[in-house]
């Protein structure tokens, strides 16, 4: 089953720290020193704590409805914590389509106007807003957010360590390098199936540790790259860009 761009689009960004705290007291502490870890390698949990906003432009590759592969430059505006929501413009062939997903509403829109987003990838935006590091790192003192550790898989040369973060009814899995605190690879899920993202290319950018390459991959879907050319910390968010366009 292949998504819709816009729903895969949707999914790609938001490589997010964090701050530790007493949120998981009752795991094991291995998997409490090892999230300390991650979030010391995306830039320390004093500075993380002052994010409400990311802007991320970046160029996605990947393949067109006829096999041929499309470039889509993307500029993404999310929010991190309540109240959620993501806009983000993809111009695609010189046309600009928006893609938006707030709490209260989500649409898709285009020159020929705007359309509700289908329920199911809303509910799959919002999740991965609700469960990107930074918002979970944020989370911190909820008794709801539990995490266990187990042995991960090898990526390149390294063997990983896998963090599974519940909150309430929603799951994500990292695949962190022990080493250096890096989360190489995060696993969520993307409607019916499994979404996986790699990360690599990191570089320190407004205090904060970013993975610029993102390489995603999802059962009978083709792979599709995001490369970032900017990242920006708490940008101002005009209320504008989550507006539904009023329709003529």
């Amino acid at each position: 089953m292949r998504l819709p761009i816009f729903a895969r689009v949707g999914l790609l960004l938001l490589l997010s720290p964090g701050s530790v705290s007493v949120f998981a007291e009752g795991a094991p502490p291995e998997a409490r020193a090892l999230f300390a870890k991650v979030v010391e390698s995306l830039g320390g949990a004093e500075s993380l704590k002052a994010v409400k906003a990311i802007r991320e432009k970046a160029t996605l590759l990947t393949k067109s409805p006829t096999g041929s592969e499309q470039s889509i430059d993307v500029d993404a505006w999310s929010s991190v914590g309540a109240p959620l929501r993501q806009s983000q413009s993809l111009t695609i062939s010189g046309v600009v389509y928006v893609r938006v997903v707030t709490s209260e509403d989500a649409f898709m829109s285009s020159p020929m106007g705007a359309m509700d987003m289908p329920v199911l990838q809303k509910e799959t935006a919002l999740r991965d807003l609700r469960m990107s590091a930074l918002a979970l790192s944020q989370k911190m003192d909820d008794p709801a957010l539990s995490l266990t550790m187990s042995p991960g898989v090898r990526i390149g040369a390294i063997e990983t360590k896998l963090l599974v973060l519940r909150l309430e009814k929603d799951e994500v899995k990292w695949f962190v390098d022990p080493a250096t605190g890096r989360i190489l690879r995060r696993v969520s899920q993307a409607g019916p199936v499994e979404q996986t993202t790699d990360y690599s290319d990191f570089r320190t950018t407004g205090g904060m540790t970013v993975a610029y390459k993102r390489t995603i991959s999802a059962p009978g879907q083709e792979p599709a790259t995001v490369t970032l050319v900017e990242y920006e910390v708490n940008p101002k968010l005009d209320p504008k860009r989550f507006t539904r366009p009023v329709a003529r």
